[in-house]
């Protein structure tokens, strides 16, 4: 039995390690604006890691509310799954540089609100609070959670309510190679690893119970043959091009009833998401786009005309917009070439360009009323001598904006809290 197990370990290592090489290309972190039926909008955050795993966080806009959730995602030809459990998922569509969501028959959705979401390399990694179900172990001053929606195991941290998961695991009874099965509200976290990089590290805020099996508790008479089955099978589709991949289904024997785990409480994971419901039939294929950098994600809708500057003033689109503030700071330069500024593109190419006062930069944006949000942005990586340090604070300034305004020939862009980030004067 022994030797079985560390067979299959072995081969779930050099699995995942061909996983984390075939998604390299997809994994990071993307976001975007998207519609949402009793709300201005809902913000949808999203990072892909190259394991396999992802963590999800959903803001909506003016209720000051989010809901995290993770999971794992899988390539499936020229779309990605993002299978978050109990059967569960959602298929995206992409491209380089950006993600965008498909109905429920993983088909492009019939409207011309936006449904993409935009890579961006500024943006931070989610720290996601969620309820997870996994098995803990703990040996040697070494504790890790196995978590059932994920596949991880991590690390966990030696605070919180760790202390009454480790006694939990001495007084139980738990399988020596599986662990105890539990179910935690916590926080997943990145921590500095003394054997290499970063890694995801479980903090645990509440022990909602332990020992009670959970949603990837095999029984005992199938463990060792399920996990056989689902690995051999894995390897033969990832090592033998031509195999279709599709789930296989494994069947398993009666297993013997258990005690239903208690009912979480009243507040949810998540709402409902009415955005990625949106859909009535699909609209024509788009033709493939071929790029030499980080193409533009699909047009956004025009600006709503509430934000829409008279015909007397400057225009969002072709005006030179020249930073004169960031967040409480004014900009006051003599020298007119190292001023930062942008410019954006007609709106059927929702392009942005400018300069940080000594690199010149361009990305895409993804725009919905009064909406925004940057993404793709690259730079060029020169040094200037003397230069202003306030490249970085503009960069962040983009990727902290939420939402414009164009008033008195100046263009603002404010954070998601209202607040101004950065204010520009029109050049004419």
């Amino acid at each position: 039995m022994q030797r079985i197990h560390r067979i299959v370990l072995a081969a779930l290592a050099a699995l995942f390690a061909h996983a984390a090489a075939a998604n390299s290309d997809l994994a990071g972190s993307y976001v975007g604006i998207l519609p949402c039926a009793d709300c201005p909008g809902l913000e949808l955050r999203l990072d892909l890691f190259e394991d396999g795993a992802f963590h999800q966080r959903s803001v909506y806009r003016e209720r000051d509310r989010s809901f995290d959730r993770v999971g794992r995602w899988v390539r499936q030809g020229d779309t990605i799954e993002l299978r978050y459990g109990h059967g569960e998922l959602r298929r995206l569509s992409y491209g380089r540089g950006w993600l965008t969501l498909l109905d429920t028959d993983g088909r492009p959705i019939a409207s011309q609100l936006n449904y993409t979401l935009n890579r961006s390399a500024l943006l931070s990694r989610i720290e996601p609070r969620v309820t997870l179900d996994g098995h803990f172990t703990y040996f040697a001053d070494s504790a890790q959670l196995e978590d059932c929606a994920t596949g991880r195991r991590m690390p966990v941290a030696m605070e919180g309510a760790y202390l009454q998961l480790e006694r939990a695991a001495s007084r139980g009874r738990a399988d020596p190679q599986r662990g105890l099965p539990v179910r935690v509200e916590a926080r997943i976290v990145e921590r500095v690893n003394m054997e290499g990089p970063p890694r995801p590290t479980v903090i645990v805020d509440k022990v909602v119970q332990t020992g009670t099996p959970v949603s990837c508790t095999p029984s005992a008479a199938t463990s060792v043959r399920n996990a056989v089955a689902a690995v051999t099978e894995r390897v033969v589709r990832v090592f033998r091009p031509g195999v279709q991949t599709v789930e296989p289904a494994v069947a398993t024997p009666p297993v013997e009833p258990v005690t239903p785990a208690p009912t979480m409480p009243a507040e949810p994971q998540q709402p409902p998401v009415q955005t990625f419901e949106l859909v009535s039939p699909p609209p024509p294929p788009v033709a493939p786009r071929t790029v030499t950098e980080a193409p533009p994600p699909p047009p956004a809708p025009a600006p709503a005309p509430a934000v829409v500057p008279t015909t007397d003033g400057p225009t969002l689109h072709g005006t030179q917009w020249r930073l004169v503030r960031l967040g409480e700071q004014d900009i006051t330069m003599t020298d007119r070439e190292r001023i930062p500024y942008l410019m954006f593109a007609p709106s059927e190419s929702p392009r942005v360009s400018g300069s940080t006062g000594c690199n010149r930069f361009k990305g895409g944006t993804t725009m919905a009323g009064g909406s925004i949000l940057f993404g793709g942005i690259v730079a060029t990586k020169m040094a200037c001598a003397g230069a202003p340090d306030i490249e970085r604070e503009f960069l962040d300034a983009l990727d902290k904006a939420r939402s414009w305004r164009i008033r008195d020939n100046h263009f603002e862009l404010s954070g998601s809290d209202g607040r101004s980030v950065a204010r520009f004067v029109a050049v004419r």
